[in-house]
């Protein structure tokens, strides 16, 4: 039996994909009879929906403990927000408006200033506090934000336990907010004062790989995203779209503009109007999510308001039947010939759908068109709204596409699995 201390932002009930990996180790670990406490920080209305919906009897066997970080009252909103609805909204406007200052900044920076930052020192005492009672045999820390590997390094430095640092981004060179000269040195040299300690290093994708062993040494492993298909158990097997013949292409997440770009489908919807197609009765496409970048610019750029449509955010359970519902998936690559290895949790949920992905923007030699191709589940269709159009006009036509699922494919990429795999790269290093 290891006692394990997982230290991440995101966790239960935060509704933000990256809560999802941590929960799953600690899920699986718990279940594999492995002690596990969980120091995360007290989630605050900006941090996001706090409605994760997830088995409250894997929670109980996990200890969690929460750290508060915020020192000012005004950067919070309040319980009781009828009563304090114009502090609240005084307040939320306030923080908003400084985050974005901050996001503008980043732009520059990278990660050398968070708000989570504030977060170190109070977990780091937290977390010494909890060794007393409950030493624990192994660290694993989850980046972002970069305070859980800065808490983990000291605390590495302080109690000597065994670490592991995993990333589901890259923090110096990260793809989101990648820092300029002289900034981008002075976050290289933070991380690798931190990270150097680490006993084992794990990161989502073979490429991202590459990149950390050239810093860090062969102490670096890949341990995927994945599904927890133990959700589809909560879901109903039922259709949540009209049965009005038209097809439903579903995009669920968030687009990053200049980032990840839907044109090149808006262009093979407009080939077919071309052609005649009455393409507004025989398809409609939905992007699901609060946070679609310059999606409404592009839409009316290429006049497709009339069937691209935007529900807005909803639940992961709305979201899962979305996607269960669909005719095709919509993933969007990540379009940056700097990087490769970009391999979000939404391609893994897409596996485990049962519905054939379409990959805009992705080709076969990136990391997303690899595991879409190698595992079967859609086609990597690259920029070519030509060929995007001829994969419509064949869904329209009630024809078959590229779409075979490998069962063994799709066992390698389950949480429990997964879980399984990073646990065995910790007992063979401490043993």
């Amino acid at each position: 039996m290891v006692k394990i201390l997982i230290i991440s932002h995101f966790f239960p009930p935060l509704n933000r994909i990256g809560s999802l990996r941590p929960f799953s180790w600690a899920k699986y670990w718990s279940r594999m009879g492995h002690e596990i406490c969980v120091l995360t920080t007290k989630k605050e209305f900006f941090d996001g929906n706090l409605n994760l919906k997830v088995n409250l009897d894997d929670l109980k066997k996990i200890k969690i403990k929460e750290v508060d970080y915020l020192p000012i009252q005004i950067f919070r909103g309040h319980k009781n927000q009828k009563k304090q609805k114009f502090e609240y909204n005084k307040s939320e406007n306030l923080l908003y408006k400084v985050k974005n200052l901050i996001r503008a900044l980043r732009k520059y920076i990278g990660s050398l200033f968070d708000i989570h930052d504030l977060w170190i020192f109070p977990a780091v005492h937290s977390a010494l506090k909890i060794y007393k009672d409950w030493p624990y045999d192994v660290i694993v820390s989850s980046y972002g934000p970069q305070a859980c590997h800065i808490i983990g390094g000291i605390l590495k430095r302080i109690l000597n336990v065994f670490w592991v640092a995993d990333y589901r981004d890259l923090w110096y060179g990260n793809h989101y907010f990648p820092s300029k000269w002289p900034f981008s040195m002075i976050e290289k040299n933070i991380e690798f004062f931190f990270v150097k300690k680490a006993d084992l290093i794990t990161v989502i994708s073979d490429p991202l790989k590459e990149k950390l062993i050239s810093r860090f040494g062969n102490k670096v492993v890949t341990i995927e995203n994945g599904f927890d298909d133990e959700e589809l158990k909560n879901i109903e097997n039922k259709e949540i779209f009209l049965k009005d013949g038209k097809i439903r292409l579903v995009y669920t997440g968030t687009i990053y503009p200049q980032k990840q770009d839907p044109s090149p489908l808006f262009e093979a919807i407009n080939i077919l109007k071309n052609l005649g197609v009455e393409i507004d009765k025989k398809v409609e496409v939905l992007f699901y999510g609060n946070n679609l970048g310059n999606l409404k610019e592009l839409i009316e750029k290429y006049r497709v308001g009339n069937i691209v449509k935007t529900p807005g955010f909803v639940d992961r359970t709305a979201s899962l039947h979305a996607q269960r519902s669909a005719d095709a998936l919509l993933f969007l690559e990540w379009e940056d010939s700097s990087i490769d290895g970009i391999l979000t949790g939404k391609l893994f949920e897409y596996m485990f759908a049962g519905k054939p992905v379409l990959g805009i923007g992705v080709n076969s030699n990136t990391a997303s068109g690899k595991l879409i191709e190698n595992c079967g589940i859609g086609i990597a269709l690259g920029r070519d709204s030509v060929r995007i159009a001829e994969i419509l006009k064949k869904l329209i036509n009630g024809q078959k596409i590229n779409y075979s699922p490998v069962q063994e494919c799709l066992n390698k990429y389950t949480r429990k699995a997964l879980a399984d795999k990073m646990l065995r790269e910790i007992i063979n290093r401490i043993e």
